[in-house]
Formats: structure tokens, sequence, C-alpha cells
């Protein structure tokens, strides 16, 4: 970078915070997280942290792990040297207090970093829940700000056990305000944040134009101390359910301008662009507010109630409500513009819902049901899993036998309480009576290297089920049914793939791993034949 370049962001931003979490690991300073905040000038007030620290109970008692926590406003000039120096694998802790033996700084390490993206470029990002880039450390006073960043491309492990650890990731989140633990990619990382140098926020205001006259919207800036408007452009574009009707780039002149809209205000969205420092800030698609409901509460009494043959109670408040509507009611904004833009939500909501596999089976339709899961099964390049408490043997002839590769990894849980049950073994004509677990075991012997090169593995839950809804993975996704598979659609039921499968996956594993409660299916059969009525049942 040219040291003109370095000299303009010093004079933009003469001073920084730094929030920094290590830990000392085995006699070596780790870096876990820090993010270094440029400051604009006129920002004269600092949220320092003293040093904080805490031990944790990890390892020996000789060499238990220490965690720190400081925030410390630093020259922009040290900000700047710090953040590259921890590109080289270390960096200087910016406080006198920390010397080593020789009288120098004392080092904190990191590991692997790479830039994201390569300096010059920087992102901009906003913090929100709705935000989808991943920086939930930014502070909302600094709206929209660009950032550079350096991941950590390899994490130190013990770095990733402390972000896991239930100890350390509250203590973590208690000072960050966020969850580490959620952003495991955050492990080791160090941020570098510019808020916008020009204007503290923009703000945007919808002027309703009268008599079917065009709405305008009244555009709102504030500028930082001693800074113009000066090769600022506003980008503004108006889009319907039909597409882009209305595209303006106009210079901001003033603080407060109008912009005239083509006709009544739909989707919105702006950009403002400097010709020193790029893009400043963006404002996704959205719809301006024509009208509030507001509902009020008043809690006129409590209502105990007691759980009947227990000591179990819990309270209620009883609520007195009153609703009041200010600006346009539905009604009177259903214009055709507004129902087009209500029947492009339902379309997205039918196409999330495709996405997802949601399937409600009605009465009757279990055919239907049963080749739509066959047809998922059949999706299934390494493992097939099921999840249900009543699978039993006809179910591996409805499901398991659609299995088209026999390099798939099969995988049945199912419980005692549909095993246990007897069924008569037509199929082998000695009309013996045996119990549905000892069925399937038989029926999984006889056509195992028929299905698959691995052996067909059957988990049964014994006693009350550990779980009891039912699950359907295929590789990496996960189906979830509000009925057993060898009912579903006989009534009306759900099918739906999870979202997030990760959460069902460990559920699976603990209950796969819980030696007390879930056998094979070969030693439940065993324990049967042996007379144990606590797993036959």
């Amino acid at each position: 970078m040219q040291e003109d370049d370095i000299k303009n962001i010093i004079q933009d931003y003469p001073n920084a915070v730094m929030t920094l979490l290590w830990c000392i690991h085995e006699g070596k300073r780790k870096l876990i997280f820090s993010i270094v905040e440029m400051f604009p000038s006129e920002c004269t007030e600092f949220d320092e942290v003293d040093e904080q620290s805490i031990q944790l109970k990890i390892g020996t008692s000789k060499n238990r792990p220490r965690m720190f926590y400081r925030r410390i406003r630093i020259s922009s000039e040290e900000a700047w040297k710090l953040y590259w120096d921890c590109e080289n694998g270390e960096f200087g802790m910016p406080w006198e207090t920390e010397m080593d033996k020789e009288g120098n700084p004392k080092r904190i390490f990191t590991f692997s970093m790479k830039q994201m993206p390569p300096w010059p470029h920087t992102t901009l990002a906003r913090s929100g829940e709705e935000s989808p880039e991943i920086c939930p450390f930014l502070s909302e006073r600094w709206g929209m700000c660009r950032i550079h960043h350096l991941l950590s491309e390899s994490p130190d492990p013990f770095v990733l056990e402390l972000v896991a650890h239930e100890k350390s990731k509250n203590w973590m989140s208690e000072r960050l305000l966020w969850d580490i633990y959620e952003y495991p990619e955050l492990a080791g990382s160090i941020h570098l944040i510019f808020p916008n140098p020009i204007y503290r926020y923009m703000e945007e205001k919808l002027l309703p134009g009268d008599q079917g006259k065009p709405d305008s919207v009244r555009v709102n800036i504030s500028l930082r101390k001693e800074k113009s408007l000066k090769g600022l452009s506003l980008i503004t574009v108006e889009r319907t359910p039909l597409g882009v009707m209305n595209f303006k780039i106009q210079s901001i002149s003033s603080p407060a301008m109008k912009i005239d809209l083509a006709g009544e205000a739909q989707e919105f969205a702006t950009a403002v662009y400097s010709e020193q420092y790029g893009l400043l800030e963006y404002t996704d698609f959205g719809y301006f507010l024509r009208g509030i409901s507001i509902d009020v509460g008043i809690v006129e009494a409590i209502r105990q109630v007691n759980l009947p043959g227990s000591d179990a109670s819990y309270q209620v408040s009883v609520i007195d409500s009153e609703s009041m509507h200010v600006g346009e009611t539905v009604e009177e904004s259903m214009d055709l513009g507004k129902k087009l833009h209500l029947l492009m939500r339902q379309k997205g909501k039918r196409k999330m819902a495709e996405e997802l596999d949601q399937r409600l089976f009605e009465n009757d339709k279990q055919k239907e049901a049963e080749e739509f899961i066959g047809k998922l099964i059949q999706r299934a390049k390494h493992s097939v899993t099921i999840v249900d408490p009543y699978f039993a043997t006809m179910d591996l002839y409805k499901y398991i036998f659609r299995i088209p590769s026999r390099k798939v990894n099969i995988e049945i849980i199912t419980s005692s309480e549909a095993l246990g049950d007897k069924s008569t073994l037509v199929a082998s004509g000695e009309g013996k009576i045996l119990k549905k677990g000892q069925v399937l075991l038989r029926e999984i012997q006889r056509h195992e290297k028929e299905i698959s090169e691995e052996k067909i593995s059957v988990l049964v839950m014994t006693g009350t089920p550990l779980i009891h809804d039912r699950f359907l993975t295929v590789d990496d996704q996960v189906w979830f049914s509000g009925n057993s598979l060898n009912h579903i659609g006989e009534r009306a039921s759900m099918l739906l793939r999870v979202p997030d499968p990760d959460m069902v996956l460990k559920l699976i594993d603990s209950v796969r791993n819980h030696k007390e409660r879930v056998k094979t299916l070969e030693k439940w059969v065993e324990n049967c034949e042996a007379g144990d009525e606590a797993d036959g049942k």
C-alpha cells in the first residue's frame, strides 16, 4: 500500500480501540479473537476495559490455561502496525505493563492468517440479525462499515477447544456480547473496522403524494465534523413485482434532499458512492411503512394454575388489551401493486416449502407418501438412517429395498415397543410364533447381501424410546416425519426437510452411543430368546 494512502487513513481515523481476547496455554500467548475499530476524529470518548482474566479447569492442575480480555485505546499508527503484524504470525501487546525479561512487549501468536479480501479491497457490512454478513462483532452505532479481515485458515486446536468449552464460552459471550461458539470460523481472527469516514448516518422518509400524485422520499445525511458532500453520489432504484421501474444517479448537493419517485413507492433501494472512498453504503430492497397497528395490554390480575396430582404450578398474567391503527389500513392500501406483492410473497413461501420438501399427505394417501419417501431414499450416495420407534419388517420391504446402490451404509434405529409384539412368520412356512424383532433379524440376514456390501446396522432403543419423533437421514440431509413410516399417509401427516440438520445428527449420534438404553438387534434378540423380559417388551 502506498505511504500516502496510509497517511490518509490515519488522517481520517486518528485513534483506535482494540478489543482483544487471548489465552496463555503451555506458556504461549495465543489469539482467540480481536477487532481494531478505527475512530473518526470527532469521536473523543472511548469505551475502554481494564484487563480481565479467568482460570480454566482444563488439563492438569499444574498447566491450566488462563484467558484474558481487554479493550484499550491506541493510536491509529499503532493499530495499523499491530494489525499487519498479525499476518506475520505474532504481534506485540499494546500496553507497557506487559513486557518480557528483555524489556520488549510480550507477543501474542496468530496462526495461518489469510487476508479476506486481499488488501486494499474491503467488505461492506452492518450489524443486526437481518444482515447476511458474518460480522456479529459490529457495533450498531457505526451503521455500515468497511472491514478488512485476517482469518485463520487452521486455528490452533486449543483455541477451538476454548470456543466450545462451556465456561470459557459463557465468559467470552458476556464480554463480546455475542456467542463466538456460533461462529467458529472467527476463532483466531482479527478484523480492522473503518466506520463511514464522511457521515454518521443516512435516513430515508416517505412523503406520500397528494391526490394520486407520485410519492417522494426525503433523504437526510448527518455529516461528520469538517466533512463535506463533495464527490458523493446517491443511487436510487425503484422496483415492482414486475421488474425495475426507475433508476437514478445524482450528486448529493445538500444534507437534505428530495427524491421524486415514478409513482407510488413500492420496493426501494439506495446506495451512496464516493469518488474518494468508493461504495460507502447500500440498502436492500424494502418497503416504506404506511400504517402501523398498536396493541396495548394492561395486566389486570394473576391467575395461579395448580397441576392436579402434583405440587407443580405456574402463574399467568390476565391481560386486558386494546388495539389501535395509525396510517393506512390493509384494506385501504390493497391496490393492484400491493396485491402483486402479496402474490409474490405467497409464491416465495411455496418455493421455500418446495426447497424443504414440505409435503402434507392427506387421509388415505399412504401409497403417495411411501412413493415420495422412496424417491428421497433413492437419492442416497453414502448413507441412509431411519429413526422410527415403530420400524418393523414391512418397512424393510417398503423403503430399504428401494436403495439402488449396494455401497450405501444402512442404519435403522427402532425400539423394543415395536419389536416386542408377537407376529407370525408366514413366509417361512414354520407357523412359529415369533416376536417382530426376531422376524426383522431373520429377514435382514436373508436379504442383507442383496442390499448392501456392508452389514445393515439395526439398533433397538429399550424401555421408553430415547427419541419419539421420526427422522429420515439421506447422506447429510434430514427429514422430519409427523407419523411413523409404516402408517404415514393413512391419516393426515406432514413430512419436512430440516433446515439445520446438525442438531438432529448430533442427537442421533448420542442415542447411537447410549450403551445402557440402546442395543444391537442381534443382542436384543439374544436377550429375548434367553427370556430377558426387560428387552423383550
